[in-house]
């Protein structure tokens, strides 16, 4: 409780030194709203020239890709700062965090709060509307238990993949490109389709190498009832929790062994 009393007092003096830039924000929040919607709008030019995906429809498409985005926003709004660890290494932060007795993930966390990352929510709620409206989902009992599980499941994926490359600092490797690359290359671009419509050897990246699939990908092939369209069996639907917790053990075996190896700035 005490940890979590910090974490939410960090937060707030980051959200009230944020908030004192409100033309910032407002900027920040406009150009990253219009940005997910153009981005979005190619979809739309392909499938009106296509057709479809693979099978999947517009609608579809557009949930799948606000489902992930929500997840992808979370981490984005409490852990952006992942994205400058190779930074805070550099300038000796992390060595001042070392020496407080407070938790390090909860400083890492405390350390910056993307208010103006709300347009990514903005952005997946617009694209989770626009594809309830054009694919309504077959709604069932287990449904929204099931969304809030793959829900949580994606972002501890996506955390994770995050903690592993911020990790690579503490072994004095540059990460800031690879970071960034996976942000916004990997993270972004190859979740704006459905994954089944790359070639085999990118599907098995996406779902063994940096898991993206099991974020929303996999998990809607249950809500959509397309188990047997899966290329690696429909035992993949279900397996979002797994994915989940072997990257994030993966990821705290990786963060305690640089956390032992790393020296300081200067060493």
């Amino acid at each position: 409780m005490n940890a979590l009393a910090l974490f939410l007092h960090y937060q707030r003096l980051n959200f009230l030194a944020e908030w004192q830039d409100k033309t910032n924000i407002a900027a920040t929040l406009s150009g990253i709203v219009l940005g997910g919607f153009l981005q979005f709008l190619m979809v739309v030019i392909l499938i009106d020239r296509f057709g479809d995906a693979k099978g999947w429809d517009l609608g579809q498409i557009a949930f799948i890709f606000g489902l992930w985005r929500v997840q992808y926003a979370l981490v984005l709004v409490f852990y952006g700062s992942t994205l400058h660890v190779n930074h805070l290494v550099r300038e000796g932060m992390f060595d001042r965090w070392l020496t407080r007795p407070r938790s390090l993930l909860i400083q890492f966390a405390g350390l910056y709060f993307g208010v103006a990352m709300a347009g990514q929510f903005m952005v997946a709620v617009g694209l989770i509307a626009f594809g309830l409206v054009q694919s309504p989902l077959p709604w069932s009992w287990w449904l929204l238990p099931w969304l809030l599980m793959s829900t949580a499941s994606g972002i501890v994926i996506f955390l994770s993949v995050t903690f592993l490359i911020a990790s690579s600092s503490l072994f004095r490797v540059d990460t800031e490109s690879a970071g960034y690359a996976m942000h916004n290359t990997v993270g972004l671009w190859m979740n704006l389709f459905p994954h089944s419509v790359y070639a085999l050897a990118v599907q098995f990246i996406l779902a063994f190498i940096v898991p993206w699939a099991f974020m929303s990908f996999f998990p809607s092939h249950l809500i959509y009832g397309r188990g047997s369209a899966l290329t690696f069996g429909s035992s993949f639907m279900f397996l979002g929790p797994v994915a989940a917790l072997a990257a994030a053990g993966l990821a705290t075996f990786v963060w305690r062994r640089g956390l032992k190896y790393y020296q300081g700035a200067g060493g």
